[in-house]
């Protein structure tokens, strides 16, 4: 289509001739597509479809009038893309239907592109992905071709989200009271994500970043902290991570001291407060005594080289 198509005829006899041009038995007249519908050579520019069909010329003199063979002139239709693929945005697992339509001389002839290299095989006018996966994501197009051209789609773009996975989740911690705390989480997917912390399945207000922070860290604080993460195709929620709060020695009744008789029996103790399990060591004048390692500190039987602090 749009190219010029010629058609010449070659006669003998007594000169001179008249040459009559004919389309599907129709005769033809000079106009702005056709040049030379009375010459022996017969010019179609620029020739559309409905110049298409069987030509033949009648060549004549004085003595008579010859109809030549008829000559087949086909137009071809380049493909016109009609329906462009579209772009889609789907989660991992998901299948995929591209479509192009088209017009023009059949037969048409597709083949689609990813990332501009032909994908082998898929030479339909549709393109058929079954549980696609995130290597599958990236720029799609079609190009559509016939013996009078080819025409390439527009580029469209498949977008496929990975539900997250937590690849390191929340580790347990132990901690001094009144310190600070972090717990951290690491995942793969597509982004964006976000994130929700949980004390013992309770929803932390505010905790909705990739890390946790507990500062200054009490008691009160000490549990299972979990993360879920998500994104438009999902959701992960990590394994527990407990969190230990060390509450440092704190002596709440201190032993007393006596004054008492020799011979006799003497009971000394402490009471405190922390973490257990609590360590003791009863010092004499500074000094460990030895086996002594009980809340209470009995000496029986006292002399006077008991005596000290």
């Amino acid at each position: 289509e749009n190219l010029n198509a010629t058609f010449e005829v070659a006669a003998k006899g007594t000169a001179p001739f008249r040459y009559q041009w004919k389309q599907n038995g129709v005769d033809l007249a000079d106009g702005p597509n056709v040049v030379g519908a009375r010459l022996r050579t017969l010019t179609i520019r620029k020739a559309q479809l409905s110049q298409a069909g069987s030509y033949t010329v009648a060549v004549s003199n004085d003595d008579g009038s010859v109809t030549s063979a008829a000559a087949v002139l086909t137009v071809i239709d380049p493909p016109e893309i009609t329906t462009q693929p579209e772009t889609q945005v789907v989660i991992q697992g998901a299948d995929v239907l591209f479509t192009v339509a088209a017009t023009g001389t059949e037969p048409l002839s597709y083949q689609w592109r990813f990332n501009g290299q032909d994908l082998v095989g898929e030479a339909t006018q549709f393109l058929f992905m079954p549980a696609v996966t995130a290597a599958k994501a990236g720029r799609y197009s079609a190009l559509v071709s016939n013996a009078g051209g080819a025409v390439l789609s527009a580029e469209v773009t498949l977008t496929v989200i990975v539900p997250p996975t937590i690849t390191t989740p929340p580790a347990s911690q132990t901690v001094v009271a009144g310190r600070s705390v972090t717990f951290t989480v690491a995942v793969s997917g597509s982004a964006p994500f976000s994130y929700q912390w949980f004390k013992g399945g309770v929803a932390v207000s505010g905790a909705t970043g990739a890390s946790l922070t507990i500062n200054p860290a009490q008691p009160s604080d000490e549990g299972v902290y979990t993360v879920q993460v998500s994104n438009l195709a999902g959701e992960a929620l990590s394994p527990g991570a407990t969190l230990t709060v060390l509450v440092p020695p704190v002596i709440t009744t201190p032993p007393q001291g006596a004054t008492v008789a020799v011979g006799t029996t003497v009971t000394l103790s402490v009471v405190a407060t922390g973490t257990p399990p609590l360590s003791y060591q009863w010092k004499k004048n500074g000094a460990d005594l030895p086996g002594k390692t009980g809340a209470t500190l009995e000496l029986a039987n006292v002399a006077t080289s008991d005596s000290g602090d």
